[in-house]
C-alpha cells in the first residue's frame, strides 16, 4: 500500500512530460552545438597540418583567381610572382580565370567545372562590378546573420540539404559523358546538355537544342562565352560568328569576336559595327534594345582605344535626344582617358546637372582635378562619389557570391573575397557577416595612398 501511494504522488501529468522532453531535446542540442565547434575547431587543426604537409609534399600551392577585366590578364601574374619571391620554401601556382565583360552569373556557372579541372587550394574573388544597377537595399544581412543561422547544427542542416541535392544532381548526370549545359540569354542553367566534344577533331557540336534556341543569337552568343572560358578559341569564333549571322547587331558577339582576333581584325571588326550603328542613328532607326546596345558598344569602343568612333556616335546620339547621360559619360571618359581635362570637366559638370546623384561623374571629377594638381577638389569630389555609392553590388552578385561560397565551402577551398581598388570593404563583408573560411582584402586606403604619390593613370587605364 505504501509502494502504490508513493507511486500515485510521483505520477507525471502531460504537461510535465511535454516540458520534461523539451528539456531533454533542449540538453542534447547544446552538447550537439558544443561537440559540434569542438570538433569542427579540432578538424580544422588537423586540416591545416594536412594542407602544410600535402604543400611540402608536392611542392605547390594552387590559388585560383575568379573576375571580371579587372582580374583577366591583370593581378594574378604579379600575385604569382610576390608570393614565390617570399622565399618560404612554397611553389604557388596562380590559375587566372577572369573574364573580361562577364558577371557573377557566368562566373558561378564555370566555377565548379574549374574547381574539377585546376583542384585550387585557395579562390580569390573580384567580383560583382559588372552585375547591373540594382543595389543592396539598406538593412541587407547574410543568411547566417541571426543567432539561430549561426549555429553549427544549422549548418549541419544545411548542409545535409546541399549534399543531398548534390547527389540528386549527379544521378541525373551519370551517363552524360562530356557534355556540357548550356546557359539561356537570361543567364539561367538550361536542363539539359546542348553540345557535347565529338571526334576525331575534338571539335563542340551541338545537341538537343530546341529549333527556338537555333534562331536565337543570345544563345549562340553565351555559347560563345562558355567556349572562351574553356579556351576552346577556334570554336568560339564560330559561336560568335553564328550570333552575328543570326542579329548583325548583337554588339556582344562584336565585341567577343573582336577580343578573339589579333589587333588587326579587332580594329576592323569593332569598325564594322560601329558603322552599322551610325548608320542606325543617322536614319533614325534606332529602337528598342537598341538603345542599350548602342551605350554598351560605345563604351567597348572607348576601352579598345577608338576614340574618335565613340565620340561621333556619343554627338549623333545627343544630336537625336537619345541616351543624353548615358553619352555624356561615355564622352567624358573617352576625354579623360585621352588626358583632355578641360573637355572631360565639363561632360562630367553635364551629368551632375542631369543627375547630382551619378557617383560616376564625382569620380570623375576627382580624377580630374587629382592629375591637374587640384587635390583638395579631389577629396571632395571623391568623398561625394563614396557617399553615394554605400553598396554597388547588384542582389544577383550578392546571391550568386553566396552560392560561391556554399560550392566551394563543400570542396573545403577557402574563399578571398577582394573589394575593387579605392572602395569600401565593409559592404563586402555584410553579405558574408559570421561566416567562417573566409578571408577580406581592403584596397581602399593602399591604392588612395598610392594614387597620391604617384598618379590616378600609374594604375588605372
Amino acid at each position: 500500500m505504501v509502494n502504490k501511494n508513493i507511486s500515485a504522488n510521483f505520477e507525471i501529468s502531460l504537461p510535465q512530460k511535454i516540458i520534461l522532453t523539451g528539456l531533454g531535446l533542449l540538453v542534447s542540442l547544446v552538447l550537439l552545438e558544443l561537440g559540434l565547434r569542438l570538433g569542427g575547431f579540432t578538424l580544422c587543426s588537423f586540416q591545416e597540418y594536412r594542407n602544410l604537409l600535402s604543400i611540402r609534399e608536392h611542392g605547390e600551392y594552387r590559388i585560383m583567381c575568379i573576375g571580371e577585366s579587372t582580374t583577366a590578364g591583370q593581378y594574378p601574374r604579379f600575385l604569382e610572382k610576390a608570393l614565390d619571391g617570399q622565399g618560404i620554401g612554397i611553389k604557388f601556382s596562380v590559375i587566372d580565370k577572369g573574364i573580361g565583360a562577364t558577371d557573377t552569373s557566368f562566373i558561378l556557372g564555370q566555377l565548379e567545372n574549374n574547381i574539377e579541372r585546376y583542384r585550387p587550394d585557395l579562390v580569390v574573388a573580384m567580383i560583382g562590378i559588372n552585375d547591373g544597377n540594382a543595389h543592396m537595399p539598406d538593412g541587407f544581412s547574410s543568411d547566417s546573420k541571426t543567432f539561430f543561422k549561426s549555429l553549427k547544427i544549422y549548418r549541419l542542416a544545411k548542409l545535409l540539404i546541399l549534399h543531398m541535392q548534390s547527389k540528386i544532381r549527379e544521378i541525373k548526370a551519370a551517363g552524360q559523358g562530356n557534355k556540357i549545359s548550356a546557359i539561356s540569354p537570361k543567364n539561367e542553367q538550361l536542363n539539359a546538355p546542348v553540345f557535347v566534344r565529338s571526334a576525331p577533331n575534338n571539335s563542340f557540336k551541338i545537341v538537343d537544342v530546341k529549333e527556338e534556341e537555333r534562331r536565337d543569337d543570345n544563345f549562340y552568343n553565351n555559347l560563345g562565352k562558355q567556349l572562351t572560358a574553356k579556351r576552346d578559341i577556334s570554336s568560339a569564333r564560330q559561336a560568335f560568328e553564328k550570333a552575328i549571322a543570326l542579329n548583325s547587331y548583337n554588339v556582344d558577339a562584336y565585341f567577343r569576336l573582336a577580343s578573339l582576333s589579333d589587333p588587326d581584325k579587332c580594329h576592323s571588326i569593332m569598325r564594322e559595327i560601329f558603322e552599322k550603328y551610325r548608320d542606325l542613328i543617322i536614319n533614325s532607326k534606332i529602337h528598342g534594345e537598341q538603345n542599350g546596345d548602342l551605350g554598351h558598344l560605345c563604351r567597348v569602343l572607348v576601352g579598345k582605344g577608338m576614340y574618335s568612333e565613340a565620340e561621333e556616335l556619343c554627338k549623333e546620339m545627343l544630336a537625336k535626344n537619345l541616351m543624353c547621360k548615358d553619352a555624356y559619360i561615355i564622352l567624358a571618359r573617352s576625354y579623360l582617358e585621352q588626358n583632355q581635362y578641360t573637355e572631360a570637366e565639363d561632360y562630367y559638370k553635364r551629368i551632375i546637372e542631369l543627375d547630382n546623384r551619378e557617383s560616376q561623374a564625382f569620380d570623375g571629377l576627382a580624377v580630374v582635378y587629382h592629375e591637374t594638381g587640384k587635390n583638395d577638389l579631389s577629396e571632395e569630389y571623391l568623398r561625394k562619389a563614396n557617399e553615394l555609392r554605400p553598396c554597388y553590388l547588384s542582389m544577383a552578385a550578392i546571391l550568386n557570391y553566396k552560392k560561391i561560397k556554399e560550392i566551394l565551402d563543400k570542396n573545403k577551398i577557402k574563399l578571398v573575397c577582394v573589394q575593387y581598388p579605392m572602395r569600401n570593404v565593409e559592404p563586402l563583408k555584410s553579405i558574408f557577416e559570421g561566416e567562417e573560411n573566409i578571408v577580406f582584402v581592403d584596397n581602399e586606403k593602399i591604392f588612395k595612398e598610392a594614387v597620391d604619390k604617384l598618379t590616378y593613370k600609374y594604375f588605372f587605364r
